[in-house]
């Protein structure tokens, strides 16, 4: 019985999560015909992030894409959101079929200083 009570609360805890930074969606669908397109991100934490966000192809050249994530780097308060906008800036791309980029983004917790 006691192995059993031990056992499901570490359970318990090992399911429990940090939060940190999320994203507001799965997916971007950027229209050809429109400027930009957004994406949000929200901070439910306690804790100041510093974010950092860019357009990768996949490709063995990351600076290779068509698209610009503003603004690249920008600190996301604690229990607030932002958007960031993804601006076409040029490049052809086919026509004739959709084209797949990743938008990414990396968090870093901001230590306090006393």
């Amino acid at each position: 019985m006691r192995h059993g009570y031990l056992l499901s609360t570490l359970f318990l805890v090992a399911a429990t999560a940090h939060a940190g930074v999320i994203i507001n969606g799965t997916r971007l669908v950027y229209q050809g015909d429109k400027k930009e397109s957004s994406l949000g991100l929200s901070n439910p934490d306690s804790t100041d992030y510093l974010v950092q966000s860019w357009v990768d192809s996949g490709s063995k050249n990351p600076g290779n894409t068509p698209f610009l994530i503003t603004p690249p780097l920008f600190r996301l308060n604690a229990k607030e959101d932002n958007v960031l906008r993804v601006i076409r800036t040029g490049g052809n791309l086919p026509e004739d079929r959709e084209s797949l980029y990743w938008a990414e983004y990396q968090g870093y917790s901001i230590l306090k200083t006393r």
